[in-house]
């Protein structure tokens, strides 16, 4: 059975428990068990104003702490209680360890100060127990310290055993001055809810260290308007297996939405090597940003994966990634991975993977973003090694100044059934590399006045295989060209029927862009090599089937 407790200064109606939320926890921890402590809003002061301490919490220990109480008598919440650090003070407002059970509802945790000694202003909690919160907001608190691995807000470090930190729906963390939250140690972070925010943050609005990992599932405006990263997942321990953090949508109509980040949207950076930490999207928006790359590291692409164990995969089928089974929506044009209306910084590519890191992008719009380069393995910066693979989408409408595709210094960059349309802006040729392991591209529309290849690129690691394109300028003999131009439906980058490179490709099975199935063999087009259609979408006028008369016997 649980022990209520309320709490109410004096002079508040009711049989009020406590004078005191630090009081009633106490008193709870000597209840042991199963524990709510209901808060009043404290009509009269308006602001709770006390340093909570909830230390070696012991895992037989459960509470509770629900705000938003008109006084000790009301049956139900009726809004948010304030609780603010003690003026002055330069500790968290709630510093929690131990392998305790803990639950904040209802509660506004404001103005907390860190100070040098502690890891967050907000929450700074350090142990192998269990934090959820729900209808709460942690807002505008900060801490002298801006490090890596501190945050304004919630700094959760699982240590001594597994620690789990939960979002259940409208939880705000917004306004903190630095990262909005970082998860580190053997921590997990699971959010499958409605309405989660990290807004705003003078940091990153996520940081997850490994071997921490997390699981963000909520929809709409996730990730806004925070000064460094929407998200940054590094692993700076050791660990003996592949991680796996994970970023989706939880409702079919409505993506998960990165918007306004100052230095990116997305960073995945591993120095280590090993073991690989690799971050899962789908069904994610990125967009509106207008990049910076000053003064940090890695910064001004929207989306930059760094170092040898660093992965990131979008929209993948099977590989590594594992998506809870809300993520498995199907990934229909509009509703997938979309990078869309950014401005990188200066020189700065839109999707940018380097010194060994590895990226796979699979059913992605990429559209009306600027910058140098649409995809870029380090370009003429030094030994890369990195690998990119994108399959299966739509670069069309950006505004580059380099080139559209640029593979540097030992690296791979694979592209396959992409269509490049209507992309404007200074580039002098669509492909550029400098001395990669290999540039390939396959099964593609090129749809561009430019000239295909750069002069000077590394011809014999450059390889062209079914590529529909206005031009073979660059291209070498090996090379498979079709010169030709597509003919899209009206409004559109989908081939029509009668287009070239309609049934030029062998049948693989799958899906395409708009979720409509490939290998689809269209009426009176005769096959080149099978009835697969080059670029991202699958012509789906289906094939003549002729009438037939079985007869059981001839005679």
């Amino acid at each position: 059975m649980a022990g209520v407790i309320t709490v109410g200064s004096a002079g508040t109606n009711g049989n009020c428990t406590k004078p005191t939320l630090q009081s009633a926890i106490d008193y709870a921890r000597n209840l042991g068990g199963y524990n709510v402590i209901y808060v009043t809003r404290d009509v009269a002061g308006a602001v709770w104003h006390e340093n909570i301490t909830m230390e070696n919490l012991p895992p037989t220990l459960s509470i509770d702490i629900v705000g938003g109480f008109d006084d000790c008598d009301a049956g139900a919440p009726n809004g948010h209680t304030i609780v603010s650090s003690t003026l002055g003070s330069t500790r968290p407002v709630f510093k929690i360890s131990g392998a305790g059970t803990v639950g904040l509802y209802a509660l506004d945790i404001i103005n907390g100060n860190g100070g040098t000694l502690h890891h967050a202003g907000g929450i700074d909690y350090r142990g192998r127990g269990s934090l959820v919160l729900g209808d709460t907001s942690v807002r505008g608190n900060g801490l002298s310290v801006h490090e890596l691995d501190t945050a304004g807000g919630i700094h959760f470090e699982g240590s001594g055993g597994q620690a789990h930190l939960g979002f259940l729906d409208d939880v705000f963390v917004m306004d903190n001055s630095w990262n909005g939250v970082v998860v580190r140690g053997t921590a997990t972070f699971v959010v499958e809810a409605a309405r989660a925010r990290f807004w705003r943050n003078s940091g990153s609005g996520l940081v997850v260290r490994a071997p921490a990992t997390a699981s963000i599932g909520s929809s709409g405006a996730v990730f806004s308007g925070n000064s460094r990263f929407g998200m940054h997942v590094d692993t700076s321990a050791m660990s003996t297996a592949t991680l796996r953090t994970h970023i989706y949508s939880t409702d079919a109509a409505n993506v998960l939405q990165f918007s306004a980040n100052r230095r990116g949207a997305l960073l995945v950076t591993n120095a280590e090597g090993s073991p690989r930490h690799n971050l899962c999207t789908r069904n994610i928006r990125i967009g509106e940003h207008i990049l910076s790359g000053e003064w940090q590291d890695f910064a001004g692409s929207a989306v930059r994966v760094d170092g040898p164990g660093a992965r990131l995969e979008m929209n993948t089928v099977g590989g590594d990634c594992f998506f809870p089974s809300p993520a498995a929506i199907v990934c229909l044009s509009e509703h997938c991975n979309t990078i869309a209306s950014n401005t990188a910084s200066a020189g700065s590519p839109l999707v940018s993977v380097t010194n060994g890191g590895a990226a796979v992008i699979d059913h992605a719009h990429i559209a009306n973003n600027t910058a140098a380069s649409i995809f870029s393995t380090n370009f003429g910066t030094g030994l890369s090694n990195a690998i990119l693979l994108v399959a299966t989408s739509l670069v069309a409408e950006n505004t580059v100044s380099d080139h559209l595709v640029e593979a540097g210094d030992g690296s791979f960059l694979l592209v396959s059934e992409l269509t490049f349309a209507a992309n404007a802006g200074t580039f002098q040729h669509s492909l550029a590399s400098h001395s990669p392991t290999l540039l390939s591209m396959a099964s593609s529309i090129v749809d561009q006045n430019e000239p295909l290849v750069a002069p000077g690129s590394t011809s014999e690691n450059t390889a062209l295989d079914r590529v529909l394109t206005r031009n073979a300028v660059g291209a070498h003999d090996d090379d498979v060209i079709l010169i030709d131009r597509p003919e899209f439906v009206p409004f559109s980058y989908r081939l029509s029927a009668g287009s070239p490179g309609v049934d030029y490709a062998v049948a693989v099975g799958g899906s395409d862009l708009d979720g409509n199935p490939r290998d689809v063999d269209t009426l009176g087009i005769v096959n080149i090599e099978g009835p697969r259609d080059l670029g991202a979408f699958e012509s789906q006028v289906p094939a003549y089937v002729s009438d037939r008369i079985f007869v059981g016997s001839f005679d």
